[in-house]
């Protein structure tokens, strides 16, 4: 009885889930991130008639010895024009336990960027996704994802 429940709260959560137009992943060098290594994501959008929600997915080492991450986030949409944010992604709360979920010591967080966003224009953005912390090389971030994802218009 209780693999079916399972097996139908999951396919309620699947059929409810926003549809994923971009995702990829850049692995962070085993010697740490440095803030001359961006990440790069260069999505293509095809219709910017639909509103979107934007992730950013960290997996990093449980020895990772901050509880927060600062990131600059550079857009730049198909025109050419540029346009920065500074982000604060919160990794543990204020004892130390992190929010993230894993198996073992690497934990994997999904943050929130922008949501409902309109993208004006339709074809290649780019978002440059730097490390904004006071360490150099930033040491235990193994990897950083992009997300885009069009909202389901139920």
């Amino acid at each position: 009885m209780r693999a079916l429940y399972f097996l139908l709260l999951t396919l309620f959560l699947y059929s409810c889930a926003d549809e994923v137009t971009f995702r990829e992943n850049r692995e962070i060098p085993s010697e740490g991130w440095s803030k001359n290594e961006p990440a790069v994501f260069e999505p293509v959008i095809k219709d910017n008639s639909k509103l979107y929600n934007t992730f950013v997915i960290l997996r990093h080492d449980g020895r990772f010895q901050f509880n927060n991450l600062f990131l600059f986030i550079q857009i730049t949409d198909p025109a050419g024009n540029h346009k920065t944010d500074t982000v604060e992604c919160i990794l543990a709360d204020q004892t130390g336990r992190w929010y993230g979920s894993g198996l073992g010591d690497i934990l994997t967080m999904k943050m929130a960027y922008r949501q409902k966003v309109a993208f004006p224009d339709t074809g290649k953005y780019t978002f440059r996704i730097e490390q904004a912390m006071r360490v150099e090389p930033l040491e235990f971030i193994k990897d950083i994802s992009f997300s885009i994802e069009q909202i389901d218009p139920k």
